[in-house]
């Protein structure tokens, strides 16, 4: 249903058992800390979509399978150990990853070992990475466009709840650097 609600294209992944949520350091809580700025929505029509949720999972009979509601998750990103190995988009590895009966078969890709470069693990029911945090650990251009409230923007470009770089943040960051010695060389000349 998750995946349908905000047509991620991505594989996602579930544990009835909770044994990764416990392995990654995962905590339970109904805090709802404060609003992110990624949530642009008001929280009573947050309220009424998931009500809404809730009568199609009982229409389909899957109301007593949302899980936890304590649990809270967070952001992982995993990188092949082995840079050689060649990336697939998101619909080739889920292609890969599911069956013919829709269950996933693992985390890696034909065996392909994978580490985890960067993480935020959440505090609260609203403790996600910010977009611009997103933005910069997968090395994209752009801080991303802004909401209707400023000051959780501003709060947002400042703020990083993640730990690690992706090797793509890094590479981007080693291009800016020597940017910037080219630029301070060129002054100084």
């Amino acid at each position: 249903m998750y995946q349908t609600e905000t047509s991620c294209p991505f594989p996602i992944y579930a544990d009835p058992t909770k044994a990764l949520y416990d392995a990654l350091g995962m905590q339970r809580t109904l805090n709802m800390g404060d609003r992110p700025e990624y949530q642009r929505r008001g929280t009573l029509l947050g309220v009424v979509q998931s009500i809404g949720q809730g009568f199609k999972a009982l229409t389909k009979g899957t109301v007593w399978k949302a899980g936890g509601l304590q649990q809270v998750g967070g952001e992982f990103l995993f990188e092949p150990t082995d840079l050689a190995t060649p990336m697939n988009t998101p619909q080739e590895e889920q292609n890969k990853q599911l069956g013919s009966n829709g269950f996933a078969g693992g985390l890696g890709v034909d065996g392909e070992e994978k580490h985890i470069t960067w993480c935020h693990r959440m505090k609260n029911t609203r403790d996600h990475a910010e977009i611009p945090e997103l933005r910069e650990v997968l090395g994209l251009d752009g801080e991303g466009v802004a909401g209707r409230n400023k000051k959780r923007w501003i709060k947002a470009l400042g703020q990083r709840k993640g730990t690690g770089l992706s090797v793509r943040s890094s590479r981007s960051l080693e291009k800016a650097d020597s940017s910037r010695r080219t630029s301070n060389e060129k002054i100084m000349a």
